[in-house]
């Protein structure tokens, strides 16, 4: 069976209302480059991110925040394309 590192995201539960994570990733293999993006709102658990931690190019996190183009809270970054989208105040995550 072949193991893969993946990041694990920890967060203080009590210091954020309705935390997000968003990360944008690529593999280059060959020729052929593949890549993904995700913004999730986190729940009480700690977060796996499933991409090889060599693959992340950048790692966010933060706590949610009234956004116009919204109803309510969401997350304060967005991806749009190869673009990273502000809607407010937000941490990069150092990898390990």
């Amino acid at each position: 069976m072949e193991q893969h590192e993946r990041l694990v995201v920890r967060w203080n539960q009590d210091a954020m209302t309705k935390p997000f994570i968003g990360f944008r990733a690529e593999r280059v293999r060959g020729n052929r480059t593949s890549r993904s993006r995700s913004v999730a709102e986190l729940t009480n658990r700690p977060r796996v991110i499933a991409q090889e931690p060599d693959d992340i190019k950048i790692l966010l996190f933060a706590d949610a925040v009234e956004r116009a183009d919204r109803r309510g809270l969401g997350a304060p970054f967005g991806f749009e394309d190869d673009q990273m989208l502000e809607y407010g105040p937000y941490i990069e995550l150092e990898r390990p």
